[in-house]
């Protein structure tokens, strides 16, 4: 997602994004119900291309799932809520705590190379 700017206050911080029009994947699927199988490949790809730029950069998101996926008016899918996000780096030998949406979370680990996906179950559970 864009980032617009910030607003300070006294007592918050307020960031300012760009407007996703069609929301999350999730209100998306509760609307609609089950998604054609080739949207569904799509919208996977467009997510693990993201997750791939993001381990790159060194940034583990580690709560992946449909309500934190946007999907905007051209079916582009937006990665948000890094809330419990974290970075590394590969001279670590392991990720040493685990977090996200207890009930959503697969995770393949395979510290190697420390590739975390997790983004196969709330795709078809349907969250």
């Amino acid at each position: 997602m864009r980032y617009i700017q910030h607003v300070s206050t006294k007592t918050h911080v307020y960031i300012i994004m760009e407007y996703i029009e069609n929301g999350s994947l999730r209100t998306l699927l509760r609307k609609c119900g089950n998604l054609p199988e080739i949207l569904v490949c799509t919208y996977l790809e467009q997510v693990l291309r993201g997750l791939q730029y993001l381990h790159h950069q060194g940034v583990i998101h580690r709560d992946i799932k449909a309500a934190n996926l946007l999907v905007s008016t051209d079916g582009t899918i937006k990665v948000t809520d890094f809330g419990v996000s974290t970075r590394f780096d590969l001279t670590r030998k392991a990720v040493s705590d685990i977090a996200g949406t207890p009930n959503w979370s697969l995770l393949l680990i395979d510290l190697s190379f420390l590739y975390i996906i997790d983004i196969l179950s709330p795709v078809y559970s349907g969250s």
